[in-house]
């Protein structure tokens, strides 16, 4: 189930359609070794979540593109659609396809999906910069919101009750999150200068 040589890859990639099912364990693989040996072994639990991560991904999309011959539910494993689509899908989500380059090089993908794959490489190195500046200020801006609706609820969050008083407003939501992922960002949230100092003004006002 976890490996696949690189002659049994050609083959694959040489076919016009995939099931759901085949197309989850192609994508799933990493990179191939010489054509008598098999892929790098992945550990039944890390291909395990790997796998499970796409599937996911799979199931959230809504897919406009119809299967094979128009018939098929994109959620039955069975469901073929073209190879080609669902390499592009890949790509379009930023799944990591480990082989992609191989098979670039060896001319087993059709033109236009080599020529997206390495125009998009080429625009992911020259965007990389502001790309970082952007998430970073992307996620001052979460931790602000939150910093925000802690504060409306009353909760500080440099005490020691604080982890416990938001695990359960988030149980009262009917959502769960663990006691280590949210200290990570009551971390993130005391070593801000930036939103204690709008926290010291919104305190000001009161």
């Amino acid at each position: 189930m976890f490996n696949t040589s690189k002659q049994e890859l050609k083959k694959q990639l040489g076919r016009n359609y995939w099931s759901i099912k085949e197309a989850l364990k192609h994508l799933t693989h990493v990179t191939p070794t010489p054509q008598h040996k098999k892929y790098p072994q992945l550990s039944r639990d890390a291909f395990r979540r790997r796998h499970n991560e796409i599937a996911k991904l799979w199931e959230d999309t809504d897919h406009t593109q119809k299967p094979r011959n128009g018939k098929g539910d994109p959620k039955n494993p069975i469901t073929q659609y073209s190879v080609q689509y669902f390499i592009k899908w890949a790509l379009d989500r930023d799944v990591e396809i480990h082989w992609l380059n191989w098979a670039i090089e060896e001319k087993l993908l059709p033109i236009d999906i080599a020529s997206s794959s390495q125009e998009e490489t080429q625009s992911v190195q020259e965007t990389s910069a502001p790309q970082k500046e952007l998430h970073h200020k992307r996620e001052r801006t979460y931790l602000l919101i939150i910093a925000a609706l802690l504060h409306e609820q009353g909760i500080d969050w440099t005490t020691r009750n604080a982890n416990r008083e938001i695990r359960r407003l988030i149980n009262s939501l009917e959502e769960n999150a663990g006691k280590d992922a949210i200290g990570t960002v009551l971390k993130e949230l005391a070593s801000d200068e930036l939103i204690e100092q709008v926290v010291i003004a919104l305190r000001n006002r009161i």
